[in-house]
């Protein structure tokens, strides 16, 4: 039955892919003159073998009648490859070149299954089933249809359609759509007059929708998203997808605010082999609320050149010092200070790493001091280099360099220029199994040209001084517990380091402060972070690391460092407003890492002034993580007197002082941080979990933020909703006053398989409860 390809072409281009689609396309061209199928008398079984095909057909009886229609009846199956076509009675007409079926005819492939009550086929009408149950089997997904026609193209058309991916008889939501269109060929899917219905209540309605069959992306109006705040009421986006090209896209996302009007926002993403970029953008042509213009836009890209170059631009800029207050979704983005805004042109190879950079701020607080504000970098240019000579490298040489011209805004009177530093280095590496030693020498040379110095003050001062190290440290194993299933590791480390003492009062602050300390500071060659300070040194730093590691799987059940410095001459270099260090001991430093119970994990970290006999830096934290859905984190933060490092050493001062005097005028950020937090979700039924985070500030005596959520969740459809609460810390100078309670409601309806209705806080949620995984979403639908 020759005439009978065309038929099988059309029902197996249902998921056309591969090479079944060349099969498909050859089987649309004009088929030869019917030939009508040899088959056996009826009682006999039937079987024939298409050779053009390589389909097998076979039925219980087979009568031909004198107008040359074959009457094929009882368990007709048709076979090709893996997809088949059986049903109970089928009737081919040799003239009008049509095959017919009566009664039930089921299809399948690896793909989809279709079940119908009779149906017809013709070469230039393709084939139409009647009453159809349709399964994606690779979608997990099913439907029915009043009526399904297969054009010769492969393209699917339903009427009365509903589609769903939870389990029949009664499924939990279903989408209804008068008319269905799949294209099984560009995978792509159109309705009209659709709705969804969850538990049988209308969830929302469009006159057009279109979605992707399968993981591909689509053109078109994606589902609105809603929320509610406290700073801008009842909110509304209606976002366009728009997919240019494989490698780019835009996405419009216009925003109706209750309080403020319409946002027009968007993002746009271009990826290459040689690009990444990222902008996006929010703009108000008038807020109500503000009464004015609103805006922020944001920049971020990496381009690898030709000849090893790359160029990074990252970029920032808002409308007004008030936009992250009122526009921001938690207190971390509503006290931001300062944008950042750089770009960078960088070099590397094996033994070279340059770079140009050009970095400005955007001062968020528009009645902060010019004089109080960060410095720009126009340019600054840094060289490296590495080499090394003998067998594995047992002398090594180099050299670090940076060329940079800070720069006030306008109207500044405080020192501005240039300065150069370089710092020459050569170094032996002795190493063995088990144990290092590295002696290495330094001379480090710094230049200054500047302007508008203090009367007296030189503008071309500069620092010379050599800096001397030995760095030595031990590395022992040995197997433990039972049956040497654990392996211990203990490596000690010390490092001697001198460095003479020179007077750099003369030098000025551009960015130069204490780094956070962590263990690896201790064997740095400079405490301080930046080139206007070089700390003299006569020290030894010292410190212990043990790990237990399983030896078969290389898990790490416990790490845990500490370390300390021992001054043999106490340091006499220090920034301006800061004491001089006395006594001969540094900071102790310790670091534990636990996740050696099977469901608990701990965390620490201390830094501890022997000067003083305070904590300086705290951190411990706990989770318990049963299983999946379930972990609940504890966590403890304490740090005293923390600044930013990039800002001037007298505005430090003057914060302190407040710290000191009027603590309740500056958040805790400012005067140090002793913060509660604890999160967690978990189950609290077969389909409901509830979760929850909450920070409070011990220093401000209040809660800086509070969440609440809840979640149903079942085999094809989720629900979540939360309430967040949060203080907007509004930056003031280097300072962060506590500002007024924001409030925001979430919801989220998701529909697996189809799309998600609202708006929920998945990256919060993942962010701020760690061990917490939200659900794959599916990718949305689109809407005309």
């Amino acid at each position: 039955m020759p005439r009978l390809r065309p038929l099988l072409t059309a029902l197996l281009s249902l998921s056309c892919s591969g090479p079944y689609c060349l099969w498909a396309a050859q089987a649309a061209a004009p088929s030869p003159p019917p030939i009508a199928p040899r088959v056996r008398r009826a009682g006999a079984r039937a079987r024939r073998r298409l050779i053009a095909g390589g389909a097998d057909i076979s039925a219980d009886h087979a009568v031909r009648n004198r107008n040359g229609q074959w009457t094929l009846d009882g368990n007709v199956v048709i076979r090709q490859g893996q997809r088949e076509i059986r049903a109970n009675h089928v009737v081919y007409d040799s003239r009008r070149d049509r095959v017919s079926t009566r009664g039930g005819v089921e299809f399948s492939d690896p793909m989809v299954r279709i079940t119908g009550r009779g149906g017809s086929y013709s070469p230039t009408r393709g084939a139409v089933f009647n009453s159809a149950h349709f399964t994606l089997l690779r979608r997990n997904a099913r439907g029915t249809a009043g009526t399904l026609r297969l054009t010769p193209l492969g393209i699917l058309q339903l009427r009365r359609v509903t589609f769903t991916t939870c389990k029949l008889p009664r499924p939990s939501w279903v989408l209804r759509a008068s008319a269905l269109t799949i294209n099984t060929r560009d995978r792509i899917g159109t309705g009209r007059d659709a709705r969804v219905d969850l538990h049988g209540i209308p969830l929302l309605y469009t006159p057009w929708v279109s979605f992707p069959v399968g993981n591909v992306r689509k053109t078109g109006f994606l589902f609105p998203t809603f929320g509610n705040t406290s700073t801008s009421g009842l909110q509304v986006t209606t976002p366009f997808y728009w997919n240019i090209a494989p490698n780019a896209d835009l996405t419009l996302q216009p925003t109706e605010y209750q309080r403020r009007g319409i946002d027009l926002g968007g993002e746009a993403r271009l990826l290459t082999a040689d690009d990444r970029t990222e902008l996006d953008w929010d703009y108000l042509p008038y807020d109500n609320a503000y009464h004015g213009s609103r805006s922020r836009i944001r920049l971020r890209s990496e381009t690898n050149l030709p000849d090893g170059l790359r160029l990074s631009l990252d970029g920032e800029n808002v409308s007004d010092s008030q936009y992250f207050e009122d526009f921001a979704t938690g207190p971390e983005g509503a006290s931001t200070a300062f944008l950042n805004r750089r770009a960078v042109l960088s070099y590397r190879n094996v033994h070279w790493n340059v770079q140009g950079m050009l970095q400005q701020f955007q001062t968020i607080d528009n009645t902060l001091p010019v004089n109080e504000r960060p410095y720009a970098r126009v340019p600054d240019i840094t060289a490296d280099a590495d080499y090394g000579w003998g067998p594995a490298d047992l002398l090594q040489y180099g050299f670090t360099s940076e060329l940079v011209d800070f720069q006030r805004p306008d109207g500044s009177t405080l020192v501005s220029g240039w300065r150069f530093d370089a710092t020459p280095r050569v170094a032996l590496n002795l190493d063995g199994p088990g144990y290092f030693v590295r002696p290495a020498i330094a001379w480090r040379t710094t230049e200054y040209e500047l302007s508008h110095t203090a009367p007296g003050q030189p503008s071309n001062p500069s620092r010379n001084l050599p800096i001397a190290s030995v760095d030595a440290g031990l590395k022992l194993d040995r197997l433990i517990g039972r049956d040497g299933r654990r392996q211990l590791e203990l490596e000690p480390r010390a490092m001697y380091l001198y460095v003479p003492y020179r007077n750099q009062n003369d030098l000025p602050i551009f960015d130069t402060g204490l780094p956070d300390l962590q263990p690896v500071e201790l064997f740095r060659t400079n405490r301080y972070v930046g080139a206007d300070r070089q700390g003299d040194a006569d020290q030894v730093s010292a410190a212990l690391t043990a790990r237990v590691l399983g030896t078969a799987s290389g898990r790490q059940y416990l790490s845990a460092t500490i370390g300390e410095e021992f001054y043999l001459r106490p340091p006499r270099v220090t920034l301006p407003g800061l004491p001089v260090q006395r006594g001969p001991y540094g900071g102790i430093i310790a670091k534990l890492s636990l996740t050696a119970l099977r469901d608990w994990s701990a965390s620490g970290e201390l830094q501890w002034n022997p000067q003083n006999s305070q904590t300086e830096r705290a951190q411990a934290s706990l989770q318990y993580r049963p299983g999946p859905g379930r972990v609940i984190n504890l966590e403890y933060r304490f740090e005293r007197n923390t600044f930013e490092q990039t800002t001037l050493l007298q505005q430090q001062a003057s914060i302190a002082t407040l710290c000191s005097t009027a603590p309740a005028l500056v958040s805790g950020s400012s005067c140090g941080t002793k913060q509660v937090e604890i999160s967690g979700a978990w189950p609290i039924g077969p389909h409901w979990s509830v979760f929850a985070r909450a920070i409070y500030s011990m220093l401000d005596h209040q809660a800086l933020e509070r969440f609440v959520g809840f979640e149903y969740r079942s085999c094809c459809w989720s629900i979540r909703f939360g309430a967040r609460r949060y203080v907007a810390l509004r930056p003031v100078g280097t300072t962060q006053r506590i500002g007024a309670q924001v409030t925001g409601v979430y919801l989220q309806v998701e529909l697996n398989g189809l799309a998600s209705v609202g708006s929920a806080p998945d990256r919060f949620l993942s962010e701020a409860i760690p061990g917490y995984t939200s659900a794959e979403a599916t990718p949305p639908a689109a809407m005309p």
